[in-house]
């Protein structure tokens, strides 16, 4: 197999990847929130704990699930990392002092519970979980 074919064959299997990725996780907040959008960008900020406040001043309580494939999905579509390297962030940030992991729940339910009970709470849950009781926010 020459080069470029071996190039073209990884290139269309990293393709595929990231593109099912984005597919597997929604981004969920309180139905109290008024964001209805929110670049990933913005979302990064906010689960780096980078952004500590909504625009209507109430503190930011970013959700993380458990390692898996939708925390994957998630740290590689939006914080652009994986999982191992968000978790030395943590890590680095904990040890200087400077800040603390965000909660971590169990399920997507739990996540949801969460989100649903807390108006600043913020999570990611999986593109199939029922989202009754929170808003969906759209990726722009």
């Amino acid at each position: 197999m020459h080069l470029s074919t071996r190039v073209a064959i990884a290139f269309l299997c990293v393709a595929a990847v990231r593109s099912a990725g984005a597919q597997e996780f929604k981004i969920i907040v309180n139905e109290a929130n008024a964001v209805t959008t929110m670049p990933p960008s913005e979302i990064a900020q906010v689960f780096l704990k980078k952004r500590t406040k909504w625009p209507s001043g109430v503190p930011v309580e970013p959700i993380d699930l458990p390692a898996g494939p939708v925390r994957a999905a998630f740290s590689q579509e939006v914080l652009g990392r994986e999982v191992s390297a968000i978790r030395m962030y943590w890590q680095q940030q904990i040890f200087s002092g400077r800040s603390t992991a965000p909660q971590e729940k169990p399920t997507d339910a739990a996540a949801i519970a969460y989100v649903k009970d807390n108006p600043g709470a913020i999570a990611y849950v999986s593109a199939n979980a029922p989202t009754a009781g929170v808003k969906v926010v759209a990726l722009k």
